[in-house]
């Protein structure tokens, strides 16, 4: 009994030192100040993107005014902070000296004006006279050349009838010729038929001789009647036709030798015209000749007065051209001079009308630096210009001049909403949006911003020119994304191994298993199935460990890949997966985002939960990896800002994911 009381008292004696320990290491920690990796779980949510700066208010539309003349101030109508409309009277000037210089400049004005009128006058009556002169040397011009066109015609119809008459003669000469010839053609033709005719006529005396003899003989024989009476008949009617035929042979030659006679007289006739004409032809020619010579002297004639006129006419052009540019610079410089005389008047009468300065646009009188009675300068000079005399401002457009970094202009955007921030409003946001972005850039610290100009919405009178405040422009607002805090991103430079694998050698691989690449020396990397998608054919994706030894090339090459059993099974040597050999692989070494994903706790550690579990000598341990250990998973981040990021993809909502340790985001 006794044993069992002491027994029970010292049971009760652990359980209570335990509970003591238990309370005082709760109480000696930290908030926060967990021994083991905290663990954060994917979850859905808002998410706002914002880039803040600083910034100054002013007036988006703002008028320095100045005195567009010199002069004293007689009167000041506005004070600061009035409200003017366009075109209110803002400064009298004293305006007596302006006045003054307005009416010389009228006087002058009307001089010149006279100078004008007469210089127009002028070019006027020039014209006129230039007008007449040059009509009456055209007038002569037409009139000589008339005459040469005259001149010209009458040459050529004396010469032409002259040229015809010579023609003719010699048409007429060779009519002559012809006719001579054919003459002389005919004398030798009717020689011969006088030839001819004589030859008959000898014939025929022969013949009539003949029958003479014939008829005589016969006659005797028919005395002698030796012959019939028709023989004798025979005989006469031969001698008869023989004394007809010797008859005619002598008419025939008497007509030929007449014929002849005539011809010659007629060849002789002939001659004697074709000398005739030859003396005509010649005095022709002579004739032709001297009208040729004549009318040409009656040509150079005309044409020498037409010439004459023609020079007469362009000296008269020439003159007037030259009197009308004089009559007309004259008019010219009495333009000039009006038009000079009229700026000065104007100048004047704008300067007149610039005593009185008016609001050049509505709005608040921010700043008033000038007194009744002070003296001020003209804001137009081109050496000295005057300083402003006072300024307003658009007080209902505020907007709010800023600069971004240059890494933060892609997400700017012109009608971006702003929140602005003020310390005179605490705890007061008011609204506003990106209304110009400038396209160029400026050093501001060493540091590349762009200007980005805000426009207040509203522009609450709270807000006032020159007031400092903060801005916040909106880059993004979504109502629910997949979130996880900001520290748990993983950014490193990873070498991966990427391939192609057939689904029969496929078969055996998982994601996130343990793999080891192999050379074909033999010498391994070791690493994890980050990727593993597709049917026929698999594409894998390996990232190789930190620790694994350095000599993986980036680029394309054959190695091997060595599946290992699933993490905490003892599998026997035979049921281990299957070496795959020689495979086409692309080394590459890029920059993956990452997490850690949380590792499912095993069912002896599960059953340690409890009570008892967090006593340090009954179960409970302290966790050794602090954020170290995890399953190294890739994931594409969207939008971040300073707290939390968006998944795109890679992880779904109620995935558990490990806080990086300090050490290793140092050490990335």
């Amino acid at each position: 009994m006794k044993r069992k009381r002491l027994i029970l008292i010292g049971i009760v004696a652990v359980v209570l030192v335990s509970a003591g320990v238990f309370v005082v290491q709760g109480r000696g920690k930290k908030d926060g100040d967990d021994e083991g990796p905290r663990i954060e779980v994917v979850r859905s949510g808002p998410l706002r993107v914002k880039i803040r700066e600083t910034g100054r208010l002013e007036p988006l539309i703002s008028v320095n005014v100045k005195s567009n003349v010199e002069g004293e101030i007689s009167s000041i109508y506005v004070r600061e902070g009035d409200l003017v409309e366009a075109g209110d009277t803002l400064i009298q000037l004293d305006d007596q000296r302006i006045a003054e210089e307005l009416k010389q400049t009228d006087a002058n004005l009307g001089g010149s004006q006279a100078q004008v009128e007469q210089a127009r006058r002028n070019v006027g009556l020039t014209e006129l006279r230039q007008d007449a002169l040059l009509e009456s040397a055209k007038d002569r011009v037409e009139i000589n050349r008339a005459g040469v066109d005259a001149a010209t015609r009458a040459t050529i119809q004396q010469i032409t009838a002259a040229e015809l008459e010579i023609a003719n003669t010699e048409t007429a000469l060779e009519q002559d010729l012809i006719a001579l010839s054919q003459a002389r053609i005919a004398l030798t033709q009717n020689g011969i038929s006088l030839a001819r005719a004589r030859s008959r006529k000898d014939s025929t005396t022969v013949s009539l001789a003949n029958a003479d003899a014939e008829l005589t003989r016969m006659q005797e024989l028919r005395a002698k009647k030796f012959v019939s009476t028709s023989a004798l008949e025979g005989a006469q009617s031969s001698h008869a036709n023989a004394k007809t035929a010797q008859e005619q042979a002598e008419n025939d030659v008497a007509a030929q030798v007449q014929a002849e006679m005539s011809q010659r007289e007629s060849i002789a006739s002939r001659e004697a015209a074709i000398g005739n004409r030859r003396k005509v032809l010649t005095f022709r020619k002579t004739n032709l000749e001297d009208i040729r010579a004549s009318r040409a002297a009656v040509d150079r004639q005309s044409q020498l007065q037409l010439d004459t006129a023609e020079t007469e006419l362009a000296r008269v052009e020439n003159s007037m051209d030259a009197e009308k540019q004089n009559s007309e610079s004259s008019l010219a410089v009495a333009n000039a001079n009006f038009v000079r005389a009229e700026s000065t008047s104007k100048n004047a009468r704008e300067r007149l009308a610039w005593t009185r300065i008016v609001a050049p646009m509505g709005g608040t009188v921010i700043r008033l630096v000038v007194e009744e009675g002070e003296i001020v300068q003209s804001g137009r000079s081109a050496f000295s210009q005057g300083p402003a005399i006072m300024t307003i401002a658009d007080l209902s457009h505020m907007v709010i001049k800023t600069f971004i970094n240059e890494v933060d202009i892609p997400k700017i955007a012109i009608d971006q909403r702003v929140d602005i921030h003020s310390d005179a409003y605490a705890g007061r946001v008011f609204e506003g949006r990106i209304s110009e972005i400038s396209p160029q850039a400026m050093p501001i610290d060493n540091v590349t911003k762009f200007e980005v100009e805000v426009e207040v919405l509203g522009s609450p009178p709270e807000l006032r020119p020159g007031m400092n405040v903060d801005v916040d422009v909106i880059v993004a607002d979504e109502a629910a994304v997949t979130l996880l805090p900001i520290e748990t991103l993983i950014e490193e430079q990873k070498l991966t191994v990427s391939a192609n694998i057939p689904a029969a050698q496929a078969s055996g691989l998982t994601r996130n298993q343990k793999v080891a690449v192999e050379s074909r020396s033999g010498k391994k990397y070791g690493g994890r199935i980050m990727s593993l998608d597709g049917e026929g054919e698999y594409s894998v994706v390996i990232f190789i460990d930190e620790d694994a030894p350095k000599g993986l090339r980036v680029g394309e090459q054959t190695l091997h890949i060595v599946p290992e059993a699933p993490d905490g099974e003892d599998v026997k040597d035979e049921d281990k997966p299957a070496k795959i050999e020689d495979v086409r692989v692309k080394i590459e070494s890029e920059r993956k985002q990452l997490v850690l994903l949380h590792k499912p706790e095993s069912a002896d550690t599960a059953e340690k939960k409890g009570f008892l579990s967090r006593l340090p000598f009954i179960g409970g341990r302290k966790s050794d990896d602090k954020g170290k250990g995890g399953v190294e998973s890739e994931i594409k981040v969207g939008l971040r800002n300073d707290t939390t990021y968006e998944i795109v993809n890679g992880l779904n909502v109620g995935d558990e994911v490990l806080i990086v340790d300090l050490d290793r985001l140092v050490s990335d």
